[in-house]
């Protein structure tokens, strides 16, 4: 028997190292069906604009405290360290003979539809936006890869804020069934990431993906968990349960991570 799995995730260098090594690796028994493009953003650029006019006349609240930056210099930075690191000097194509598709949100009526039509049992989610029930209710495993520590950060930049607390056991990654509450479900694995020596701000996304990938393998082959992620399952659906949303860290909130990483690198 066929195991079917899809994928949704935003295209990027990490996602596409996500896909090339589940298609890859997969166990036997095991088949990459379908891979669901998002291709709605999220809306920096009107955030941003909207931030800075609430905290007006207030320019250092307004563009030094301002969430919504996108700095594009870390970005360029990230993105040669991702090339370099996860696809060494290949071109980071897709999987070829799978199917593909490009969508606006998981859960619109044409991704649905897709997801009946192949029939599948896991659906693997990275880097997109909130989905709805009706791909709870169409998929049988929905599982979220998280780039943080669940339940306790939750939202955009769970790890730069548990660097910048000063939390170094936060620095982690997280697999996890996806419920109607965000970063909610029941958490399967989790590992840190703090103590390799490439740590800093611009190599987190990469060695995110590459232990995610390894606990996704490792979820499939037998369901169990290596002793670094070996933890307690547990439920935390209720909203009430939960740590608030996290919101997109700051400039401050960056550099105080950029600082703790480097002094963590140094240990590592």
């Amino acid at each position: 028997m066929t195991v079917r799995i899809a994928v949704a995730a935003n295209d990027s260098l990490v996602s596409r190292y996500l896909l090339r090594t589940l298609s890859d690796h997969l166990p036997e028994g095991y088949t990459l069906e379908l891979i669901l493009h998002e291709t709605a953003v999220y809306p920096w650029r009107a955030r941003f604009h909207r931030f800075t006019k609430a905290a007006f006349p207030n320019f250092v609240r307004g563009y030094l405290t301002n969430p919504y930056w996108r700095l594009r210099f870390l970005e360029k930075r990230a993105y040669t360290f991702e090339s370099t690191t996860l696809f060494g000097c290949g071109v980071p194509t897709l999987p070829e003979a799978v199917s593909r598709l490009r969508v606006g949100r998981i859960h619109d009526v044409e991704s649905v539809e897709k997801l009946k039509k192949h029939d599948i049992d896991f659906l693997f989610i990275q880097g997109t936006l909130p989905i709805y029930s009706v791909v709870l209710q169409t998929v049988p495993q929905v599982i979220g890869l998280h780039f943080g520590l669940l339940p306790h950060y939750r939202g955009l930049h769970s790890q730069i804020w548990a660097a910048a607390r000063g939390d170094r056991a936060g620095v982690a990654v997280t697999l996890y069934r996806v419920t109607t509450s965000l970063g909610g479900g029941e958490v399967l694995a989790w590992d840190r990431i703090d103590r390799d020596a490439r740590l800093s701000l611009i190599a987190l996304r990469a060695l995110s993906i590459q232990r995610l990938c390894e606990l996704v393998l490792v979820h499939l082959k037998d369901d169990s968990r290596s002793d670094s992620a070996r933890i307690e399952s547990m439920r935390v659906d209720d909203p009430e349960t939960l740590p608030p949303l996290l919101p997109p860290a700051s400039l401050w909130t960056r550099f105080c991570a950029a600082r703790n990483l480097r002094r963590w690198a140094r240990q590592a």
